[in-house]
């Protein structure tokens, strides 16, 4: 499912994405707070160029907010940081606050949220780098863990 909004706004953007196992929902926000580009891509190599090429056709990115910068997110964290981009960590809010009762999950909803933070400033959180001594030693443990498994 695709929705895009107005399109062509020009000067800074500010991006929410929505990060999933099987694809990424963007939406851009101009300067004003107006919604430009809501679309959903694949998470993949081809998705991950689309989505930045997407993110440079609106704008100057300003900030790109993303939910689990560590988790299904890490690999368009990191090619977004490649490119430059100004990549923070989208913090969840409560599971009350983020959804009515009586409502499902909208991911398009969750990636707007995103973007709104990003404008806002708020909730947001540094992405981990994945290249620290933490990651060192979780590698290490996981390859333990497996040779004990082997015994």
């Amino acid at each position: 499912m695709q929705n895009e909004s107005t399109p062509g706004a020009r000067g800074p953007v500010f991006c929410g994405v929505d990060t999933h196992a099987d694809s990424h929902w963007l939406c851009v926000l101009d300067w004003r707070g107006r919604k430009v580009l809501s679309r959903q891509f694949p998470a993949d190599a081809a998705g991950y160029e689309a989505l930045a090429g997407a993110i440079a056709a609106a704008g100057e990115p300003a900030c790109v907010a993303m939910e689990g910068t560590s988790s299904y997110g890490a690999g368009l964290t990191r090619h977004l940081a490649s490119l430059g981009m100004p990549v923070r960590e989208a913090l969840s809010p409560a599971r009350m606050q983020r959804r009515r009762p009586g409502q499902g999950k909208c991911d398009e909803s969750d990636a707007e949220r995103a973007a709104r933070a990003a404008m806002s400033g708020s909730r947001l959180g540094t992405p981990k780098s994945q290249d620290g001594w933490v990651d060192g030693v979780r590698c290490m443990l996981a390859a333990r863990s497996g040779v004990l498994a082997l015994l």
